[in-house]
């Protein structure tokens, strides 16, 4: 429902920066600086983290032999490297950031084939023991479900990022729905396998206790060649980072150039024509219906479609606050803080100083 919802709001919108300009163009500037906001100080950064932290384990796991305690030394080094790697490589060059994701999307499909392949030649020997009660459940805790949703929105929700970069795609009006609706139905096909596949080698609670269930599965089924599967893991976790960093570098560019931001990430570098600096939601429909109906949109939803989705996520939320309430509460703090940070940076009347290191740093990009 979300990714119908962003494939009109693109199409419709062909404009970089993704929900920036959508909140900004519907609710105003506050809201759109707020969302940018909780992107840089939260949302960004743990995403980050997390890839990179995943990249790390699945490198020094397969090494650990018996040893089932990770080396968190040594993981967190490897992302700091892998983090400083894609940085600058999407500083650098953005032909050569396309052509390594390209590569690390295909590396990633093969392994995720090998894998898949390997767990349906176990299925169909009867490895089925797994399957026997699927649903069976030991304790049912309603705020784990919010987390279950949740996991499963960050799984699905790489196509985004397309919105983010709606201006460097050729024809946006057709290709972007299509790319998300093609990709979102291709992900959903490989996920499923993939789960299945651990399933026909390991049990639920196995696969919940394992920090690098993929390498388990592949030192059960693959013997010597269990290193394709870690290798196709981290690969897929770089290529995650890599289109992610892409596509959070040109959400701060765009709100830099509106004014969101401070105007030195809207620069663009002068030989490499990257964002260097920069790099360094759905109920706006609603709105855009209303006030704007005579707008073209290539492709249309239902109005269910975004209502659905919404009234979704507020259960969610409803759930997340059940849970976890005082993470929930930290979250809404953190973006209420961001407000006066916003009137700070819309006064009219700034210091000299501030104008004048600005210009310097405008004169000095060139």
């Amino acid at each position: 429902m979300e990714a119908m919802s962003f494939a009109e709001l693109g199409s419709s919108h062909p404009k970089s920066g993704g929900e920036f300009i959508y909140i900004k163009e519907s609710f105003g500037p506050l809201l759109a600086f707020l969302r940018v906001w909780t992107n840089v100080l939260i949302m960004s950064p743990a995403m980050a983290a997390l890839q990179t932290m995943v990249i790390g384990t699945y490198i020094v796991t397969p090494f650990l032999g018996d040893c089932q305690e990770p080396l968190y030394g040594a993981v967190r080094l490897l992302a700091a490297c892998v983090m400083f790697l894609i940085f600058f490589i999407n500083c650098t060059s953005v032909p050569l950031t396309v052509r390594i994701q390209s590569f690390l999307t295909v590396s990633k499909i093969f392994g995720l084939a090998v894998l898949i392949g390997s767990g349906l030649i176990l299925l169909f020997n009867g490895h089925t023991d797994s399957f026997r009660n699927p649903f069976h459940v030991n304790q049912f805790q309603f705020g784990g479900l919010a987390s279950a949703f949740m996991a499963g929105r960050y799984a699905f929700g790489g196509w985004a990022i397309l919105n983010n970069l709606t201006e460097e795609i050729k024809n946006p009006e057709k290709n972007l729905p299509r790319s998300i609706f093609v990709t979102l139905l291709l992900v959903f096909t490989i996920y499923m396998m993939a789960n299945i596949t651990y399933l026909t080698a390991m049990t639920a609670e196995e696969m919940l206790a394992s920090d690098a269930v993929a390498v388990i599965f592949a030192k059960r089924t693959l013997g010597s060649w269990s290193w394709v599967i870690w290798v196709s893991v981290v690969l897929c976790a770089a290529g995650q980072l890599n289109g992610a960093s892409l596509s959070r570098a040109r959400m701060y560019f765009v709100a830099a150039r509106e004014g969101a931001l401070p105007e030195v990430l809207s620069l663009v570098h002068v030989r490499w024509k990257t964002p260097l600096p920069a790099a360094a939601v759905t109920v706006r429909i609603f709105y855009f219906r209303r006030k704007l109906p005579d707008l073209p949109r290539p492709y249309k939803v239902y109005l269910i479609v975004p209502g659905m989705f919404i009234f979704f996520n507020l259960i969610i939320v409803g759930m997340a606050f059940y849970d976890r309430p005082v993470e929930a509460v930290l979250g809404i703090v953190t973006t209420v803080i961001g407000i006066p940070f916003y009137l700070f940076s819309r006064r009219k009347n700034r210091s000299n100083r501030i104008q004048l290191y600005m210009g310097k740093l405008d004169v000095s990009s060139l």
